[in-house]
């Protein structure tokens, strides 16, 4: 629930307050602080964001800005370290209804992370695996990078270049995460499938992902085809990663 900007300045960093006590949707209001390392003395800016937003995804861009992607309904605001609301990108009248799910329990399909294109176009993953971005044109495009019945892991997909997207997945009801999804944003396809046999969590890490087995035992996993899989160095089962 925290960012820290490209340039490490500034502290991103969600905050809630309600005005009510009854629906959520209605009595939480949902906002990004921003606070100034460099003077820690100054009160945060606060950003507030779209009503029913539910806490926000947050991925650092450039040196000193964010984007802000609600959970509840997929839409991104782009905030810089000033405060301001830069862009606001609303994608919700494209999310359809979640299938997965019992009928009497069906909502839209919730959103699970923002990014953004090589070419700066923002967009949202939602956890049927579906990836929305708004194009330079005002359109909008669609890429399915999970089949019907895999689900993206909450919290776990990622960004880590300008062209990359890593989409963790596993089965509807299952606990453990079986593989990944490699995505090439300026491709605009999938390009690789990692299998895991089942992993309790996933960090990207340059041209590698950080793989958690459910063993408690930490391997290095490259993202790019033609690597090998490799124990992760100052890692010990049920320890804490000690060398990134």
């Amino acid at each position: 629930l925290m960012a820290l900007s490209g340039d490490e300045r500034y502290l991103f960093y969600l905050a809630q307050e309600s005005a009510c006590s009854g629906d959520a949707a209605v009595c939480d209001g949902h906002s990004v602080a921003v606070l100034n390392l460099e003077r820690p003395d100054q009160a945060p800016a606060v950003v507030p964001l779209p009503q029913n937003c539910g806490p926000a995804a947050l991925l650092p861009l450039g040196q000193s800005h964010v984007l802000a992607t609600c959970t509840n309904r997929a839409v991104l605001q782009m905030i810089d370290a000033g405060g301001r609301t830069l862009q606001t990108v609303d994608l919700s009248g494209y999310v359809g209804l979640d299938t997965d799910v019992p009928a009497t329990r069906r909502n839209p399909i919730r959103p699970q992370f923002g990014f953004v294109t090589p070419a700066g176009e923002p967009g949202v993953v939602l956890a049927d695996g579906t990836l929305l971005w708004q194009t330079a044109a005002g359109g909008v495009q669609r890429l399915d990078a999970l089949p019907a019945g895999l689900r993206a892991v909450p919290g776990q997909v990622a960004q880590p270049d300008a062209r990359t997207l890593v989409v963790p997945y596993y089965t509807y009801g299952a606990s453990t995460v079986e593989g990944v999804k490699v995505v090439d944003l300026a491709r605009r396809e999938v390009v690789r499938d990692v299998p895991l046999g089942g992993a309790e969590h996933v960090v990207p890490s340059g041209a590698h992902l950080l793989v958690l087995g459910t063993d408690g035992g930490v391997t290095w996993v490259p993202v790019t085809p033609g690597g090998t899989a490799q124990p992760a160095a100052g890692v010990s089962p049920a320890a804490e990663v000690l060398v990134p």
